[in-house]
């Protein structure tokens, strides 16, 4: 298997095996030879109105941003944990309605923000319930 998370399980697993002196080193040199601002692309599909990119690949780009602009996870403010916490693996919280700067919402206007919690929260017709359930 040849593909970049595979790469960065055995990096992460060789880096564990090394003293903590050599695996910082190690690190440092990985992380310099990455590019920086590269630009990402989810395929959600999610496209929102005047938004040239999805919103998958808006908030994991957001995310991203946040890890190349800091040297430490420790630093980084409560939002821009989550933000990135959340980012990395793809999920939005429709639930934060904080616009803070670094938050998910902060990252759309008004009108996409509410459409795509609106995709989302679609209501939707349940079927009736079978004859031999109860309703409480």
């Amino acid at each position: 298997l040849h593909s970049e998370s595979v790469s960065n399980y055995w990096d992460v697993m060789k880096l564990k095996n090394m003293p903590h002196e050599n695996a910082v080193k190690q690190y440092d040199l990985h992380k310099k030879s990455y590019p920086k601002n590269k630009e990402i692309f989810e395929i959600d599909g999610l496209m929102l109105q005047g938004l040239k990119k999805s919103a998958g690949s808006m908030i994991k780009q957001a995310a991203v941003n946040i890890v190349e602009s800091t040297s430490s996870y420790t630093t980084l403010s409560s939002t821009q944990k989550k933000t990135v916490s959340l980012g990395l693996n793809s999920i939005v919280d429709l639930s934060d309605n904080s616009s803070n700067d670094g938050s998910q919402q902060s990252l759309f206007n008004e009108e996409a923000w509410q459409e795509l919690k609106t995709k989302v929260y679609d209501p939707r017709d349940l079927p009736p319930l079978p004859a031999n359930i109860e309703k409480y």
